[in-house]
């Protein structure tokens, strides 16, 4: 038995405290085990629990890697212990390796509904959430850039008015009790109106409230003038840029409007600039099935270049059918082995955030589309609640002038979810994944379940390794 993360104490301190109202008071063998579990009682016979339902297993040459999704602990376990987990028949003989399955609640009792728990944990760590008000806006919906697979395709190229930016204002001031505002500047490319930025941001500096902003952009625009306002009067403390691979595939993929003799080279300048201001920088890297030499040998450059700093993590993002019309994409099956092969490229696993998949709490919400005072507004003051949407007259919930806060409740029980989705060992990691890809018949799971996937096969691989296997 190898115990690598332990469970996270703030979920079971939820768990204790809604455990103990669900058990069978008849049940002695639940109300027994309970107290084992709470160490309260060292030993006890004949005691049976059941494996949690989020125990997330691998297993390689008789090696099993366990990882709970929802509690968050990961253990490495041999053929016979991972049989005594399987059991759940408590042996008084075994207690280093049962303490360690108690304790980390890869193990809990009969009776527990770890649904409930699930839901009572969003619950409590949802509260204060109201507190924040997270909106996507975009100053226009026009790019310098024409992308294959964008997904704002055939939507009108307008540009956000000056009447509709104090709009935006006044519908901020509807949110009473909210005491920071998290603003992601989107597109289009919304560096093409960063007048209109600066108008709205001075205008939010002024207010009693903490203001930070975000930016998704190409990053071709990103200009030393912009950068001096981005950190002074924008606030902004992160950036996304797509790189859909090296020189040669990025120019041809990204098409720029503008004749710009290296784009690629250009971008990774202002990604230099950013990363010496201290901006977090996240680099997109989208990947189908034409790419993906080219987004390995981009791992390994961005990887040499950029390893050692602490503001800079990249990611793959899987281009859909709908983004990708020549149908090229990279199935759900295939993922995880994409994932496994770039973080096979890099020795900081953490480059990719991969490791951070494995130590997060679970999720409350999936993204915006179902979180409390987070929403996106187009450039035209129309209120959607999914970035997905923008642009697309018939998804909106309502505008920035007639917008009621009971328009989007920004709840999404259990329950609400497909049976898939319900009894997915990963549910705690992903809360249903993205609800727009799933309206597409697209896959609808988060980066997390391939990063959580590929780290658990790096582990049990390089257990074998040290094994000798």
């Amino acid at each position: 038995m190898e115990l690598i993360i332990h469970a996270k104490e703030e979920i079971i301190d939820l768990y204790n405290k809604f455990e103990p109202e669900q058990i069978d008071k008849g049940n002695n063998n639940d109300e027994t085990a309970l107290l084992v579990m709470n160490k309260l009682e060292k030993k006890a016979t004949e005691i049976k629990f059941k494996p949690s339902h989020y125990n997330l297993t691998k297993e390689k040459n008789g090696i099993y890697i366990i990882y709970n999704t929802l509690y968050g602990g990961l253990i490495i376990l041999e053929k016979d212990e991972y049989d005594y987990l399987v059991s759940g028949i408590y042996n008084e003989k075994l207690s280093q390796l049962s303490d360690a399955l108690i304790h980390n609640y890869f193990w809990v009792t009969l009776s527990n509904d770890e649904k409930g728990v699930y839901e009572f944990v969003r619950k409590n760590l949802s509260d204060g959430n109201t507190k924040m008000l997270n909106l996507v806006v975009t100053p226009t919906m026009r790019c310098n850039a024409r992308c294959f697979y964008c997904y704002e395709q055939g939507v009108e190229y307008s540009d956000m008015s000056y009447e509709c930016a104090d709009q935006l204002l006044e519908f901020i001031d509807t949110f009473e009790g909210v005491r920071e505002i998290r603003i992601n500047w989107f597109g289009g490319e919304p560096l093409l109106k960063s007048d209109i930025i600066d108008y709205i941001s001075e205008k939010i500096n002024t207010r009693n409230i903490i203001y930070r902003s975000f930016l998704t952009t190409n990053g071709v625009l990103l200009h030393d003038d912009i950068l001096n306002k981005a950190i002074n009067i924008w606030k902004l403390e992160n950036v996304q840029i797509t790189l859909d691979g090296t020189e040669e595939e990025y120019k041809k993929r990204k098409n720029y409007i503008e004749t710009i003799s290296s784009p690629y080279q250009v971008v990774l300048e202002n990604i230099d600039k950013l990363l010496f201001n201290q901006i977090h920088v996240q680099i997109r890297m989208n990947v189908d099935e034409n790419n993906i030499i080219s987004i390995i040998e981009l791992t390994n450059k961005l990887y040499q270049k950029y390893h050692n700093s602490d503001y800079i993590r990249i990611y793959p993002g899987f281009l859909t059918r709908k983004e990708n019309s020549s149908n090229r994409i990279i199935e759900s099956q295939d993922k995880g082995q994409i994932v496994e092969l770039l973080l096979s490229e890099v020795e900081k696993r953490n480059f990719f955030g991969a490791v951070n998949s494995l130590y997060s709490f679970p999720k409350v919400n999936a993204c915006m589309f179902d979180e409390p005072n987070s929403l996106a507004i187009d450039s035209d003051g129309r209120v959607y609640q999914c970035e997905h949407y923008l642009g697309r007259e018939n998804k909106k919930i309502s505008d920035i002038w007639t917008y009621n806060l009971n328009d989007n409740n920004g709840e999404m029980p259990v329950e609400s979810l497909s049976t898939e989705c319900k009894e997915c060992t990963l549910l705690p990691k992903c809360m249903g994944g993205c609800h727009a890809h799933r309206e597409e018949k697209n896959d609808p799971c988060f980066i997390e379940r391939y990063f959580v996937e590929a780290m658990m096969n790096l582990l049990l691989n390089s257990k074998a390794i040290r094994d000798g296997q």
